[in-house]
């Protein structure tokens, strides 16, 4: 008889702990589903910006993506967004995403020379080499210096030596003839099997 009251005894005892146990669970979830769902942090335009752009220098670009549309969402009207997604979609080779949203941004921006170098990488990247040329040279000339390198090297790349010449010469008798245009002037002519003349004009920098 005393056997039969310490079990049940025993088996009160465990059915209590599994039922403490069950019980904390089920708060701990409901707490934690609170918190995610109820409780959800709202960010600022600036600190999604900051976090998209943390989540692409980690090469994490679906999370950055998300942050950037989550920052638009917020100032639709607001190109810095736009642009620096557009830099995260070609990354991300979503070059026609990347396109619209830059073309977007010209419609309000045409002298943002960012935005139209980065339609050119766009442009570039999907292998549509004259409109990455159209608009390398739109942003030249409002003063992006990046783009001249990005011609060039996408010609160099595609072995259009005398394209690149071309550019550069044209940009050098406009009177942009500092180093770094001659520079690339002297590495196309070399690439292209000129040593002579890219040596002529190494020297005239020396």
């Amino acid at each position: 008889m005393e056997n039969i009251f310490k079990n049940k005894r025993r088996i009160n005892k465990t059915a209590m702990i599994i039922t403490v146990a069950v019980l904390f669970f089920v708060v701990v979830g409901e707490y934690r589903f609170y918190q995610n769902r109820v409780v959800k942090r709202v960010f600022s335009y600036d600190e999604l910006v900051n976090l998209a752009r943390e989540a692409a220098k980690a090469e994490n670009l679906p999370e950055s993506i998300d942050y950037y549309r989550e920052a638009m969402s917020l100032e639709a009207s607001n190109n810095q967004a736009k642009s620096e997604l557009a830099t995260v979609y070609i990354k991300n080779q979503n070059f026609d995403e990347a396109i619209a949203l830059l073309e977007e941004v010209i419609k309000t921006d045409e002298s943002n020379s960012f935005a139209l170098n980065n339609l050119g990488n766009a442009h570039r990247d999907k292998g549509e080499d004259d409109l990455a040329e159209k608009y390398y040279q739109l942003s030249i000339a409002r003063g992006n210096i990046d783009s001249v390198g990005n011609v060039v090297t996408m010609y160099n790349n595609a072995g259009e030596y005398e394209k690149s010449i071309s550019i550069l010469n044209t940009l050098i008798n406009g009177g942009k003839n500092d180093d770094y245009f001659l520079r690339l002037l002297a590495s196309s002519y070399s690439k292209s099997g000129n040593e002579t003349r890219a040596n002529e004009i190494l020297a005239e920098i020396e």
